[in-house]
């Protein structure tokens, strides 16, 4: 980014320039020392000057702790106008902010926020609005809050209320009103709302691909305050509503609401729901972990609804036929059919031990003091009730997904073989060879598994997505996997399909991809799987918050890559074609999901995410 002054120039007589500080939509700030010594920021206006000058003329005899003070106003050689500043050396609330990328503790929030309620207070008792409040113009001086760039405040009284004609400020923080051209003070207490919400979460309440879109949730959409810690719900729900004559007076005010939510006090701001998602209202609710983001169990954990119903109903019914005419070939088929039983009770085992130790460890921490440090996490968590932790609940979902995928995709793959038997069809003119349907089962069920540890790993990094590196990594495992499985029950693929003999790798290095029997060699295993999980995001597959359940156009999608992947690695097509199908479906069904009524924020686009 390029300034018009470098360091050392002197455009106004009596001011040394030392460094470039920021340029934002109205100028460009410096860092400069007066020739007594005396440190400043001097502000070079450039775009609509004449509005900045006003609101600064207007504040030339302010004088407040918590404002940045203005000391003058010059103009140099060139005519352009020159805004003579108070220089603060301490970090912006916008880089506080970013520290915190979860949310800021709720003792830090009520650190910033005094200062900030005071210095906009003075404003509001001259008549003025600041009307561009966002964190960078909120700076930290030591111990002080200041609030810089007061430029923008104009002079409103009442009868120019609806007066406005040029609209300014930040559109992340911009009241609704203001886009009209018709506003007051509220829209400080608006911008505070948002700014609140952006500390305790890391995030925006509304964000968007371009201004309009920003402008349109403002004024439209309710904010998402599920992930506010429930007490203070109605607090910042107040200070974000549509209507000026809803929010709260003034700054203090809010402070007011905030503290005595924060300490438990009854009266503290009446509850606001932006969208209700319970009966039951916040001030009422003792949930203070809720399980999920929104608050409700996904679909398999909350009630047997009727999708449940019909998947499970699938693997009732379309089990026994399966065993009955597909898998009768003794030892082998006795082992498939174990392969449910086992993988549910070793999943159930394994999450009953991982929440009996961890409920056992927060029994003995809730007998501790409460910490010291309150955060959107554990703000007002009553000290002697032990709830399960999101994490928890998190593993525990998985291991009920993985002990579900192993009988769904038996089932698939029954079908698969029903219908297509050549697909597992021997040279001998056996229609059927069993040991071909258990082999593509277990490989089956490792791809699904691979793809369920990388929405695991998802979960613990929910703003972070999965590299596609390490999606190629899990997927040179399964590969390994199906290797191992293929030398252990001695398949021969040869005869089972088609091979791309005119793909473009037949061999990497001096490695072929398939042996003289045409079969997959193990790098063309690993090929064929890292191409297979590198392109496709299976995280999308087991979304809680997914459009739909189960969705065709994902398992289409799936489908594709996988025939991509055979025309660029020799592969057996219709296994790998069948492998991707089965997975993709197998995934949606055993996955947990959230009924899209029951979120909170928008409503479920026309589109499905695949």
């Amino acid at each position: 980014m390029k300034f018009t002054f470098p360091p050392e120039s002197r455009p106004l007589p009596g001011f040394t320039i030392k460094r470039a500080i920021y340029r934002g939509g109205f100028g460009e700030v410096y860092y400069a020392i007066t020739d007594a010594g005396r440190e400043v920021a001097l502000k070079l206006l450039q775009n609509n000057s004449d509005i900045e000058l006003r609101g600064v003329q207007q504040c030339l005899n302010l004088s407040h702790p918590h404002l940045v003070t203005i000391f003058d106003i010059r103009q140099d050689a060139d005519g352009d106008h020159w805004i003579v500043m108070e220089y603060i050396a301490g970090e912006t609330l916008d880089a506080a902010i970013r520290k915190y990328p979860q949310g800021m503790p709720v003792e830090t929030v009520r650190k910033w926020l005094p200062g900030l309620a005071d210095g906009i207070e003075f404003l509001h008792r001259r008549g003025l609005v600041h009307r561009d409040l966002k964190p960078a113009n909120v700076f930290l001086d030591g111990n002080v809050v200041k609030i810089g760039d007061v430029g923008l405040s104009k002079f409103i009284a009442p009868s120019q209320r609806s007066a406005q004609t040029q609209s300014v400020g930040t559109v992340y923080y911009m009241a609704p009103e203001v886009a009209k051209g018709c506003y007051g003070k509220e829209v400080d207490v608006y911008a505070a709302g948002v700014m609140l919400f952006e500390m305790l979460t890391g995030d925006v309440p509304f964000d968007g691909e371009s201004t309009g879109e920003i402008l349109m949730k403002h004024l439209t959409a309710a904010p998402d305050l599920s992930r506010l810690p429930p007490r203070l719900r109605p607090v910042i729900g107040k200070a974000l509503q549509k209507s000026p004559e809803q929010r709260y007076a003034g700054l203090p005010e809010l402070q007011r609401a905030f503290d005595a939510a924060v300490l438990g006090k009854e009266d503290a701001a009446p509850e606001v729901t932006a969208e209700p998602r319970s009966k039951r209202p916040y001030a009422e609710s003792r949930d203070f972990y809720r399980p999920t983001h929104n608050g409700e169990l996904p679909a398999w954990g909350r009630k047997w609804d009727k999708q449940n119903l019909f998947a499970l109903g699938l693997v009732a019914f379309v089990l026994p036929m399966l065993l009955l005419g597909v898998l009768r070939a003794g030892r082998l088929s006795l082992g498939i059919v174990a392969i449910p039983g086992v993988t549910f009770a070793a999943f159930a085992f394994a999450a009953g031990v991982f929440i009996a130790i961890k409920g056992s460890r927060m029994a003995q921490h809730s007998q501790r003091p409460p910490s010291s440090t309150l955060t959107a996490n554990n703000f007002q968590q009553p000290p002697a009730q032990t709830r399960i932790r999101p994490p928890v609940l998190r593993f525990s979902q998985a291991c009920g997904a993985a002990s579900l995928l192993a009988p769904i995709t038996i089932v698939l793959s029954g079908l698969l073989a029903t219908f297509k038997p050549s697909m597992f069809a021997v040279k001998s003119g056996v229609t059927l060879n069993p040991g071909l349907v258990g082999f593509f089962v277990l490989v089956a069920i490792s791809i699904g598994w691979g793809a369920m540890f990388l929405a695991w790993l998802q979960a613990q990094s929910p703003r972070v997505p999965v590299s596609r590196w390490v999606m190629a990594v899990v997927g040179a495992g399964i590969g390994l996997a199906a290797w191992g499985i293929d030398q252990y029950l001695l398949i021969d693929l040869s005869t089972t399909g088609e091979n791309r003999a005119f793909a473009i790798l037949n061999r990497i290095g001096e490695h072929p991809l398939i042996d003289s029997g045409h079969g997959p060699t193990l790098v063309g295993y690993v090929a064929f799987f890292v191409g297979l999980f590198g392109l496709r995001s299976w995280t999308k597959l087991t979304a809680l918050d997914r459009p739909v359940r189960f969705s065709v156009g994902a398992v289409v999608k799936t489908l594709v890559l996988a025939w991509i992947v055979t025309w660029v690695v020799a592969f057996p097509v219709p296994w790998g074609i069948a492998w991707g199908a089965v997975a993709a479906c197998a995934l949606q069904l055993s996955s947990p999901w959230q009924v899209p009524s029951r979120r909170s924020g928008s409503p479920v686009p026309s589109h499905v995410a695949v």
